[in-house]
């Protein structure tokens, strides 16, 4: 079980008023991640603010489910996320809906391109990539016959280029030089 509570778009209903943390606690919350994982963006992100989330979840409102994630998952996580505790599955039914996915989405309109983008202003890619400084991850697909390309990450160990102070001030300018240049072009064709 989880021995400290995270932000508050994992907190279960039931951890807003309670600082008892349960199975059904850390099932919810991994809901919010699988429905993150598969939209490629933070859990309730139109919302404004920590207290906007906590205010929402209580009433017993959850964010969308895109398109994007298989219905069979889509039925999972709302199971996973219900506003009543001993209602959430245990563990054991959840791994194998969540095994079978790959299915569910290799499935799905072929048709489509996907993109993955990953936002290093996002807490849980630090926490499980390490700071974007550490190690880039290039994404690289490879070829197979009548599927989709599948997404390989490879980790490139040479360092990021990281800037002097010199270097930096140096860049900004430049920066500024060609703003001012772009500016005053568009503003003589007026």
């Amino acid at each position: 079980m989880t021995e400290k509570v995270g932000p508050e778009v994992y907190c279960a209903p039931e951890g807003i008023y309670s600082k008892d943390i349960t199975k059904a606690y850390d099932i919810y919350s991994l809901a919010i991640i699988i429905v993150e994982a598969f939209q490629k963006r933070p859990a309730y992100s139109t919302l404004g603010s920590s207290w906007d989330v906590i205010n929402f979840v209580s009433k017993g409102k959850r964010m969308d489910i895109d398109k994007v994630i298989p219905n069979s998952i889509g039925e999972l996580v709302k199971k996973m996320w219900d506003q009543v505790p001993e209602k959430r599955p245990q563990i054991a039914e959840v791994l194998p809906p969540l095994k079978n996915a790959q299915k569910d989405v290799e499935s799905m309109d072929k048709t489509k391109s996907t993109e993955i983008a990953v936002s290093t202003d996002f807490d849980i890619v630090d926490s499980i990539l390490g700071p974007s400084t550490a190690i880039p991850v290039v994404a690289k697909p490879s070829v197979r016959p009548s599927q989709p390309p599948p997404l390989q990450l490879e980790h490139h160990e040479e360092q990021m280029e990281t800037l002097t102070p010199s270097e930096s001030k140096h860049e900004s300018q430049l920066d500024t030089k060609v703003a001012d240049d772009l500016t005053a072009s568009l503003l003589g064709d007026l």
